[in-house]
């Protein structure tokens, strides 16, 4: 008999047991597992080089998860003084490497693998998780990113190489950082400090006899550095120079022993070599030295607007014009949006030429950033001429357009008639939507949209053979009558199984007792 009750009372435990572990597994199923990330700042060309030298990070990696992505669209790279953590530099780039702020021109990053082609196409993925509603959804999510991942999926690996070309001595480290957002909470991630150190001068060669390389090819004057201090109200006890650190007889490098001129830029005026230099780290130039005449000029600053609002197309002479004007005098640097940036338009060329006819040298024109810079002895306006073998489409909504509807339309329009060879939304191929040999085109889903974004990807070309690839991302916010909550299937089930486990429970007891 008391071995009956000691088995009935075993039994009895061992479906408390159960039962505790369901709910536990209950509790569980809704927590998602931890995004699914990795950082890796890589490896150095070396620890330690000579202020102006250059450090070159490899295998700067960071892992996705492969599945249930949330979008991820740039990564930060940042350079910190180990001499209290304090940031040095910093870039900011997209995940197919193209550099969105580099504010002071310090680095050049390469995506090394895999390829953008490769890249691209990675725009899907599957489930969704909403932690404000507690549930799954199937939903496709445009953009790069990770998210909450399934035990045994596979990893992206992106592997970039980053080139920092120094500007004072000290020690330093370098740090990737990643943040991602989801529902309204952004958290960082960030990789290992890798540790490199910036000595002041140049070490002499091993023989002991002085070589050219990296010695100073001319320094500051002292009239040149009073007329700054009193120009700028700054101190510059010890004077600056240029250097010619690869010994090819162009000077290519400069140095403020005082930390307190940062260099911009070089460029050539009237065969002279001059330096772009700003106060404290800025990015906007004060004036210029002319390493020739060892003299300064001040240089006025304007972030300039387009004089007609707007670019005009001509398609005959294959050009996009537009206007700026300046009302300055004296040298004058300005900045202007760079309507077709070299890293997506590198077929188009561009000329700047002032309203008399002149045409502004190639090296007083750069281009980083999604900028335009142009440093000239001013004129009233500058037609800014982009020349084109075959231009992108007009989105119509734009580029960035919030829908409230299930099943909005878009227009895309060319400037000359395109066939398109392939295009997809939210990564279903639509290509066969659209007719060929034609210029204006619209698309609208032939099924109710979920929210979220999507993105439109469209290749086409000319009759020329020319071809033009070209996205525009679109989110839809349905109002809350409209959206459709999935059936929770799943809580019904696991209810059901909790139920038949306490009434076994029940009937336990009662023989227990019986």
């Amino acid at each position: 008999m008391i071995q009956m009750v000691k088995r009935k009372t075993m039994n009895a435990l061992g479906g408390l047991v159960i039962l505790g572990v369901l709910v536990f597994l209950l509790f569980t199923a809704f927590i998602p597992s931890a995004a699914s990330i990795s950082l890796t700042t890589g490896n150095r060309s070396s620890g330690s080089t000579t202020n102006g030298g250059t450090i070159i990070f490899s295998d700067v990696n960071i892992s996705l998860q492969d599945v249930e992505r949330i979008p991820l669209v740039s990564l930060n790279f940042t350079i910190f003084d180990r001499n209290g953590d304090a940031a040095v530099e910093n870039v900011v780039f997209h995940v197919t490497g193209l550099e969105l702020v580099d504010a002071n021109n310090r680095f050049n990053v390469t995506l090394m693998s895999p390829n953008i082609t490769v890249l691209a196409s990675w725009n899907t993925y599957g489930l969704g998780y909403d932690v404000d509603y507690g549930y799954r959804w199937n939903q496709t999510v445009a953009g790069f990113g990770f998210g909450y991942g399934t035990a045994g999926a596979n990893n992206i690996t992106l592997s970039y190489r980053i080139r920092y070309t120094t500007h004072f001595a000290g020690s330093f480290y370098g740090r990737l950082f990643a943040n991602a957002t989801l529902t309204g909470v952004t958290k960082m991630y960030s990789s290992a400090p890798s540790n490199f150190t910036v000595t002041s001068g140049v070490s002499p060669p091993e023989d002991g006899i002085p070589s050219e390389e990296g010695q100073p090819g001319v320094t500051a004057s002292a009239s040149t550095l009073r007329t700054i201090e009193l120009q700028f109200g700054v101190s510059l006890p010890a004077a600056f120079n240029v250097n010619d650190t690869n010994g090819d007889d162009i000077l290519d490098t400069f140095t403020d022993p005082n930390s307190v001129l940062t260099e911009v830029r070089f460029v050539t005026i009237n065969g002279s070599a001059v330096v772009l230099l700003s106060i404290n780290n800025s990015s906007i130039p004060g004036f210029f030295w002319d390493t020739t005449s060892n003299t300064i000029a001040v240089v006025s600053y304007e972030s300039t607007t387009l004089a007609s609002g707007q670019a005009w197309v001509d398609t005959t002479a294959k050009e996009v014009i537009t206007i700026v004007e300046v009302q300055k005098t004296g040298w004058f640097y300005f900045e202007m949006t760079d309507l077709y940036p070299p890293i997506q338009y590198q077929t188009f060329q561009l000329t700047v030429e002032t309203n008399e006819g002149r045409t502004i040298p190639a090296d007083r024109i750069w281009r980083e950033n999604g900028k335009i810079y142009v440093l000239d002895d001013p004129a009233v306006q500058y037609n800014i001429i982009y020349t084109y073998d075959i231009l992108p489409p007009v989105f119509q909504p734009a580029d960035g357009t919030t829908f409230t509807i299930a099943r909005p339309t878009i227009s895309i329009t060319y400037f000359t008639p395109v066939t398109i060879n392939s295009a997809s939304f939210g990564g279903i191929d639509i290509t066969n939507q659209f007719s060929t040999n034609q210029a204006n085109f619209t698309f609208t889903p032939s099924y109710d949209l979920g929210n979220g974004p999507y993105l439109l990807s469209i290749n086409a070309q000319d009759d020329n053979g020319n071809t033009v690839a070209s996205t525009a991302t679109y989110f839809v916010n349905l109002p809350v009558e409209e959206q459709t909550a999935a059936f929770p299937w799943l809580y019904i089930i696991i209810a059901g199984i909790i139920g038949v486990i306490v009434a076994v429970l029940v009937v336990l007891r009662w023989r227990l007792i019986l």
